[in-house]
């Protein structure tokens, strides 16, 4: 019987990477964005950045190298919560007097 996998933790991760993401510098984001998503090569984004084409390589190596770092290693600026956390954030919000989750 097929079966797709839960989507919240894919959706979680997603958020993750767009705050990583947001925390890199203007020029790493503009090449990433031109090489990665884009498609472009490196000396096509060079031409796009008005800049020299090792420069582009040096910038996308450099936003990779802090992407993992940021989220491989937890330094996330705004890390999110752990589930059990979650859980108990939301409770506090509707107010409900239940018992905590362990």
């Amino acid at each position: 019987m097929p079966s797709a996998p839960p989507s919240q933790e894919a959706s979680l991760e997603f958020g993750d990477f767009r705050r990583a993401f947001k925390q890199l510098g203007g020029d790493q984001r503009e090449v990433l964005v031109l090489v990665g998503v884009g498609g472009l090569s490196y000396e096509e984004a060079a031409k796009v950045c008005n800049c020299a084409a090792g420069t582009v390589k040096s910038r996308v190596s450099r936003a990779r190298h802090r992407l993992t770092q940021m989220l491989q290693g937890g330094q996330l600026a705004e890390a999110r919560p752990a589930p059990r956390a979650q859980i108990g954030n939301i409770r506090s919000s509707f107010d409900l007097q239940a018992t905590p989750v362990q």
